[in-house]
């Protein structure tokens, strides 16, 4: 006697559960994770042509303003700083690329023009010199 296996009608459901759970979790994760960072005091470190010209204690900030940077070679950007934010509103430059950048508002990359030489990176309040140690050991 000879008994057909007949597929598992169960494994479509299964599968379709684990991928649910998958989403979900991941949905929660990443709310964490920008929770997370929310809760982070970041100050906006402006440079230009290679010299710091200011750092703005970004959670500080109760009204917004904008701030214009002219670079050495006459380019201008004028930057929007918000609590907790700070963005290229307009800039000189032919690409644009600072302006499409958009908001800054974590660490994670910089704003970066390079025709006007401009750099504005988030540094956490905390850090301290940590990026200093970590290069340097």
């Amino acid at each position: 006697m000879q008994h057909k296996h007949k597929p598992d009608k169960y494994i479509p459901a299964l599968l379709f559960l684990s991928v649910l759970l998958l989403a979900i979790y991941s949905f929660f994760r990443i709310l964490s994770i920008r929770e997370e960072a929310e809760g982070r005091q970041y100050y906006a470190d402006i440079y230009s042509e290679g010299k710091q010209l200011d750092s703005i204690p970004l959670w500080q900030v109760s009204e917004s303003y904008t701030l214009q940077i002219v670079s050495e070679n006459g380019g201008t950007n004028e930057l929007l700083i918000s609590r907790g934010e700070i963005s290229v509103k307009e800039a000189t430059c032919p690409d644009q690329i600072c302006v499409h950048q958009g908001i800054l508002s974590d660490s994670a990359l910089p704003i970066v023009c390079l025709p006007n030489r401009l750099v504005i990176q988030l540094r956490e309040a905390d850090d301290g010199d940590a990026l200093l140690d970590g290069v340097t050991h």
